[in-house]
């Protein structure tokens, strides 16, 4: 059978994405990515889906130029990315092998030269990925027992924290209105000034008020006993899927810190997971690959529950890419990737 490659407009991709029925997180939604575009200027998001043998495979991604020319880098939105496919049809070698050559055909008349995805550990991506794929780093997951309590699975130390904050008179809160939203957007800019973070994690207020519409995204919000804007001491968002919950982004003030706020916060979505019917919440790993990583070991103080991060990477073009990485100064021996990675650290 001949392999069918469309690009779908935004509605056809969430009706192709609902219909795949492979419980994607929220964060690999076609939705996602056409909001992710809103995050800085120069992203254009792109639904692409391939037919063959009555199956399909779908692909949101963003499309960014390199300084070069017309090139175009393919990367995923902030977060994760990668192809999905229904979870019963899981795709044979040979069938992957078409839809591949078919996709890397595709971006290559386009002048997409290569491609960047972070693939999401909640689902087998890793094997619905044509390119080259490599285990990264650890994440957590929270897995969600109906007979246990969501903080089974916590160690002492969030336990502690999560009593501290109770004591101290924290009180929690799930919002989706726009005022709470606008309110986050300073609140977590502030955060990132204080940590004196990279100028791409200074998110505009345009990208939260994307975020706020985004179906399954909610906010989380952890105040002090006033209850006010000035007493907020942790706010996260959340992404609630049909099964998995996400941890997107959170902050949270010094006081906060001090009155163990960030771990309430996290053990009420939990419970609000729980609610929802979420078998899991998902956290992510941490700002690093190495295993001593801080935020890695905040987030494992929840669960002992580890996942996989892995990172595809796909050459479309080689020749055109050869002569990218050669205009970029990178050494003629070494591998591809280091154009890619540039790209990812500008954009992603």
């Amino acid at each position: 059978m001949t392999v069918r490659v469309l690009e779908l407009d935004l509605p056809t991709a969430k009706q192709w994405c609902a219909e795949l029925a492979c419980n994607a997180p929220v964060s690999l939604s076609p939705d996602f990515a056409a909001v992710d575009s809103h995050r800085q200027l120069g992203l254009t998001p792109h639904h692409v889906g391939i037919e063959l043998d009555g199956q399909r495979w779908l692909y949101s991604v963003h499309c960014t130029a390199f300084a070069a020319g017309n090139a175009i880098g393919v990367i995923s939105p902030y977060g994760y990315g990668g192809p999905l496919v229904a979870l019963e049809d899981t795709p044979q070698s040979e069938w992957l092998a078409r839809v591949w050559q078919a996709w890397s055909n595709w971006c290559r008349s386009r002048r997409w030269l290569a491609e960047l995805a972070r693939l999401h550990p909640m689902l087998p991506q890793a094997n619905w990925h044509g390119g080259i794929v490599t285990a990264n780093r650890d994440t957590v997951m929270i897995p969600l027992d109906e007979e246990l309590l969501v903080d089974a699975g916590f160690n002492s130390l969030a336990r502690r924290k999560c009593r501290r904050a109770m004591a101290a008179g924290a009180s929690i809160r799930w919002s989706s209105g726009l005022s709470d939203w606008q309110c986050f957007s300073r609140f977590y800019r502030e955060a990132m000034q204080t940590m004196c973070a990279a100028p791409k994690y200074m998110f505009s207020e345009q990208y939260f008020l994307a975020l706020s519409q985004l179906e399954g995204a909610r906010l989380c919000i952890v105040s002090g006993p006033l209850g006010e804007m000035d007493t907020w001491w942790s706010a996260g968002i959340y992404l609630f899927g049909a099964t998995v919950a996400e941890y997107h982004l959170g902050a949270s003030t010094a006081v906060g810190f001090d009155h163990g706020s960030p771990y309430l916060m996290q053990k009420a979505a939990a419970e609000e997971a729980k609610r929802r019917h979420c078998h899991s919440l998902y956290l992510g790993g941490g700002t690093d690959t190495l295993e001593e990583n801080p935020l890695l070991f905040h987030k494992s103080c929840f669960s002992t529950h580890r996942r996989t991060f892995h990172v595809a990477t796909a050459i479309h073009d080689a020749a055109a890419y050869s002569v990218l990485r050669a205009e970029r100064s990178h050494n003629s021996g070494s591998t591809p990737l280091p154009v890619l990675f540039d790209l990812f650290e500008e954009n992603g």
